[in-house]
């Protein structure tokens, strides 16, 4: 299970970090109804292919969208080949819960991609791999995995 690998990825870099335990979240409205966390460190993760292979994980605030573009440009591939990920091919390929994707690689050649705007942050709440938790962890830690 992807949760247990991304705890496993933290524990052998030594980084702390906080679980909190929730109803299951899927959507940004559901987060606004059920925890608490500062909407100023909520980062989402959202799961694209560049194809044929090639995963990407972007981390951007939870209020964000992201240029298909610009990502595409930092990823210096053409638009045409960059795709987000359904929901269930998030889930086959790298077993992230809806809900639940994280800004940390369950396995090897997944890449992560960060917006400008989530590197300055500090303490920030992201995925954890299933949709009933949430990590806590300095942004600084993140870039360590």
């Amino acid at each position: 299970m992807t949760y247990d690998t991304i705890l496993s990825i933290l524990a052998s870099h030594s980084v702390p970090y906080t679980l909190h335990s929730h109803v299951s979240l899927l959507t940004l409205r559901d987060i606004e109804e059920h925890v608490t966390f500062p909407a100023a460190g909520m980062v989402k993760t959202m799961a694209f292919r560049v194809k044929p292979s090639t995963w990407v994980l972007v981390a951007l605030g939870a209020y964000s969208r992201v240029d298909y573009r610009r990502l595409a440009d930092a990823l210096g591939v053409k638009r045409g080949l960059l795709v987000q990920a359904s929901p269930e091919e998030v889930e086959a390929e790298l077993g992230f819960q809806v809900g639940g994707v994280a800004p940390i690689p369950p396995r090897e050649r997944v890449l992560v991609v960060y917006d400008e705007a989530v590197v300055e942050l500090d303490l920030v709440t992201v995925g954890s791999g299933r949709n009933d938790v949430t990590l806590e962890i300095k942004m600084a830690d993140l870039s360590i995995t």
